[in-house]
């Protein structure tokens, strides 16, 4: 990395108060935006809106396999999206030059081991799953470092979050894994 570059770290653009949420809104979180702008260069993304769902939307649901489950909505018609938001996974690595990402808690598309899985007849079976996109962010370069905005609270959880990403940065280029 160049001396006075910062490491491009994507972000979900709810966090930076952009209003892409299922319900229209936004989860802006003050202080993590804040101190991210003072280290790296945020790359704002919503896998749902690249994918054309729009807001406010009917929200997904994540079914099946924890470990890789699948992303439908859950209002008429119950869409899988799946396929669309690995796709925009794979992508957003490749041509974004990201070192790291930071997703939103729970969500079926950005949750990072926390969001909630069902079966095919709507039983809870996990509550630590990873959402699609993040999923696919993680297979398409393994060694990123991928959080969630929750548990980069503390100063200590982001500075070492920040130090692991500096360390991707190194190993891959300035402009990460997709340059």
């Amino acid at each position: 990395m160049e001396a006075g570059s910062k490491p491009r770290v994507g972000i979900s653009a709810c966090l930076a108060g952009r209003n892409v949420r299922y319900d229209g809104a936004n989860k802006y979180d003050e202080s993590l935006i804040s101190a991210l702008e003072k280290v790296a260069e945020p790359v704002l993304f919503c896998p749902e809106m690249e994918i054309g769902l729009g807001a406010p939307r009917d929200p997904l649901r994540l079914y099946g396999d924890p470990q890789n489950p699948r992303a439908l909505s859950i209002g008429t018609g119950g869409a899988d999206v799946t396929d669309k938001l690995e796709a925009a996974g794979g992508d957003f690595v490749r041509k974004s030059g990201i070192c790291g990402f930071i997703g939103k808690g729970r969500s079926p598309s950005c949750g990072h081991k926390s969001a909630e899985v069902y079966d095919n007849e709507g039983g809870l079976t996990s509550q630590a799953g990873s959402g699609v996109f993040v999923n696919s962010i993680s297979r398409t370069a393994p060694d990123m470092p991928v959080e969630e905005a929750e548990s980069l609270c503390g100063k200590t959880a982001f500075d070492r979050f920040m130090e692991r990403v500096v360390e991707y940065s190194s190993l891959h280029g300035e402009r990460g894994a997709g340059a």
